[in-house]
């Protein structure tokens, strides 16, 4: 997913993300997104781990998502 767009993000929205994470997690093998600042970067590492995906990782191109989707 192009990251680059996102601008703010509330609590209330990123628990309701962390929960449909959750309830997603089953059909979703791998997602990636790219275009993260270092700061969003990391709020996206804190989502997926509370959601409990490790399948979920940041890249800094859309190439190195590919890549890695496609692994």
């Amino acid at each position: 997913n192009d990251a680059t767009h996102v601008e703010g993000s509330h609590l209330r929205a990123q628990w309701r993300l962390t929960e449909h994470m959750k309830k997603n997690a089953p059909l979703i093998k791998k997602s990636a997104l790219f275009g993260l600042t270092p700061l969003k970067t990391l709020l996206v590492r804190t989502i997926t781990r509370a959601a409990g995906r490790e399948n979920v990782r940041a890249f800094d191109s859309r190439a190195e998502c590919e890549a890695w989707l496609l692994e």
